[in-house]
């Protein structure tokens, strides 16, 4: 297996034409400017290799409020669930951008592809991480909206379910010591 290091990574920011600083053989930093219309969004890149893997991080927000961190995580959340090739990340008190890359699969085009997810994502979300992270009004606005959204898209959206609506199971079957076809299994409950 070939060795990913700051030097290997320096490499493929060079093919990119990206400017970048080595701090150690494991850690190169570089930064990011978000094209955001009417806003001049910078943010800190950095890539850390090691054993099996390398991670490449923007620093979208630090100090995060403790106070706004459930609002910011229901946000990033729903953004992870449409993220493909990266995620966003509460660390502590900081928000991040993170694409990992498997050492054995680290070429320059895994690379370019992962530099270029966390650097969309950094992008589509940046501005509404920090207004969320310090507008306590915005947040506000954030969680009644997502309140609203919740209520709208329940199927038991204003309905009082008896007990027995709420309990309901389901008959699985499981057999791994069977290597036939699979047999229902029987139900113990009259349906």
């Amino acid at each position: 297996m070939a060795k990913i290091d700051a030097h290997t990574a320096a490499e493929y920011f060079d093919q990119l034409g990206w400017h970048y600083r080595i701090v150690d053989n494991n850690t190169v930093l570089t930064g990011v400017r978000c094209l955001i219309p009417c806003y001049d969004y910078r943010a800190a890149l950095e890539v850390r290799t090691g054993e099996r893997w390398v991670y490449l991080r923007v620093l979208l927000q630090r100090d995060v409020l403790p106070a706004r961190r459930v609002t910011v995580l229901r946000f990033i959340s729903r953004w992870n669930q449409r993220c493909h090739q990266a995620r966003l990340l509460l660390v502590d008190d900081c928000v991040i951008v993170q694409a990992e890359i498997a050492t054995v699969q680290c070429h320059s085009g895994a690379f370019r592809d992962a530099l270029s997810a966390v650097c969309r994502y950094s992008e589509l979300v940046g501005v509404e991480v920090s207004v969320l992270a310090t507008n306590p009004t915005a947040c506000e606005l954030y969680e009644a909206v997502e309140a609203a959204r919740e209520n709208d898209y329940s199927p038991t959206a204003g309905r009082n379910l008896t007990a027995e609506e709420l309990d309901f199971d389901f008959d699985l079957v499981v057999n791994p010591t069977s290597s036939s076809a699979a047999v229902p299994a029987t139900s113990s409950a009259a349906r």
